[in-house]
């Protein structure tokens, strides 16, 4: 791991800021017109297996959870603490199925290109 990589697992380790993580971050508004516009076009979350990649939370895993629960969802975060808030949201999203890893976003480039080739990106 690098040192510029260490700052940033070490400022989003911060249990303060993840606290208010939710609050600071425009991800969840992005993350909800995307979806309505995906599947206003005639698009379908059922059956999916999405990539949520630097989840921090689980914002966008969130998003998806109201609108389905046949979904699979990948969530990976640098962030031990982001993922223990997402951990809970996981193991309760029944009968979705919820993992969700500590992981840096450049290991997932790896299950990104294997899960591409079973999925339709989300807005093209």
């Amino acid at each position: 791991m690098t040192s510029k990589l260490r700052d940033i697992s070490k400022l989003f380790n911060d249990k303060h800021l993840v606290k208010k993580y939710d609050q600071m971050t425009v991800t969840a508004h992005i993350a909800e017109e995307a979806l309505e516009i995906y599947l206003s076009r005639g698009g379908s979350l059922e059956g999916k297996t999405i990539l949520d990649n630097a989840c921090g939370t689980g914002v966008v895993t969130k998003a998806i959870l109201t609108r389905t629960k046949d979904v699979n969802i990948e969530a990976a975060d640098i962030s031990e603490v982001m993922i223990a808030v997402l951990k809970p949201i996981a193991e309760n999203a029944h009968p979705a199925k919820v993992h969700a890893h500590v992981m840096d976003a450049h290991v997932t480039r790896n299950i990104v290109s294997i899960l591409t080739a079973r999925t339709e990106p989300l807005l093209s």
